[in-house]
């Protein structure tokens, strides 16, 4: 595997320096719709992270709550 993954590297490199150059125009509204793709990558990451979080926290004090429920005298 590491072969593989050694010559396709190998093939990536030799295939970007034989590229000829490139005579390409980026219009001023490619800069805002770069940003609103990195604003809406951490957007969607921050949410993803938020929702897991609370589900790996609400493992934690679940425990915690059956617990101290577990410790209390019967009336």
């Amino acid at each position: 595997m590491l072969r593989f993954g050694t010559l396709v590297v190998a093939a990536a490199v030799a295939l970007w320096a034989c590229a000829p150059p490139v005579q390409a125009y980026l219009d001023p509204g490619t800069g805002s719709t770069l940003l609103q793709g990195v604003i809406g990558t951490v957007a969607v990451a921050t949410g993803f992270l938020t929702y897991y979080w609370r589900r790996v926290r609400s493992l934690f004090t679940a425990r915690r709550r059956r617990a101290a429920e577990g410790n209390q005298p019967d009336p």
